[in-house]
């Protein structure tokens, strides 16, 4: 599993972080009204010479500061979103 440690989610979406090997993992989050996150994740090709599998895209409700894993394609990802306000 790739730990992706503790992933600040701030106003500004999308947020990009490098999974290495040319790709990015993307997080665009929308607040919901019970205070939980909801968010998309995609993987992009920072090249045209990087292959990215075909895989569900995840969607799902989050809370902030709870560690979440899922998998991408053949890969297990972990991460611990974090709502910051400023």
């Amino acid at each position: 599993m790739q730990d992706l440690g503790e992933i600040d989610l701030a106003a500004q979406s999308p947020k990009h972080v490098s999974l290495g090997g040319g790709k990015d993992l993307v997080f665009t989050k929308t607040a919901l009204p019970d205070g939980s996150i909801q968010l998309d994740l995609d993987v992009e090709a920072k090249s045209a010479d990087v292959t990215i599998p075909a895989f569900p895209h995840p969607r799902f409700a989050v809370h902030s500061g709870e560690k979440y894993e899922v998998f991408l394609g053949d890969r297990m990802v972990g991460f611990t979103p974090k709502l910051v306000t400023r």
